[in-house]
Formats: structure tokens, C-alpha cells, sequence
């Protein structure tokens, strides 16, 4: 399973905790349809060597500008992570 973390505005969020408001129900879907798309990307992606997971963090000061960032065990996990990413 991957580990994506939301950081906006400084606090971390996850889609469930976003609200029931008209406004966070919108919010709701992004953050869902980016976490989607993550795991879709990112699901069959292990390191070469340990075996490990990628770990994603989208931060950003709104979930419309958000910037995400790949961490792992190993610069191998990273960039087979941030190549699978790339991919449309």
C-alpha cells in the first residue's frame, strides 16, 4: 500500500477530514481523485533492493496548487517512483 500524506496550508488533511460543506465535498473528490491516481500510478512500485513501498507527500498552501514529492528507502525506489509518476 502506498503512503500519501496531504500537507495544505501547513496541517495535514486526509479527504475524510476535509468536511460536509458544498465546498469541501468538491475538496473531498480532488483530494480522492489525486490519492486515486497516486495509487493507480504507484501500486505495483517496490524498491529493487529492499522491497519497500514509495511514500508521497502533496503539500501545498490549497488543494488547487498542490506539489507532490517522493520519498523511500533508496534512490532506486525514488526514481522508479518519480518515473512511474511521469508516465501519462
Amino acid at each position: 500500500m502506498i503512503d500519501i500524506k496531504f500537507v495544505i496550508g501547513g496541517r495535514e488533511v486526509s479527504p475524510d477530514q476535509v468536511g460536509a460543506a458544498f465546498e469541501d465535498m468538491l475538496q473531498t473528490a480532488v483530494l480522492e481523485a489525486a490519492r486515486g491516481s497516486v495509487e493507480g500510478r504507484l501500486g505495483s512500485v517496490r524498491c529493487p533492493v529492499h522491497g519497500g513501498a514509495p511514500q508521497v507527500t502533496a503539500t501545498g498552501d490549497s488543494i488547487s496548487h498542490l506539489r507532490f514529492e517522493v520519498g523511500g528507502c533508496c534512490s532506486k525506489l525514488i526514481e522508479a517512483a518519480t518515473a512511474a509518476l511521469g508516465k501519462e
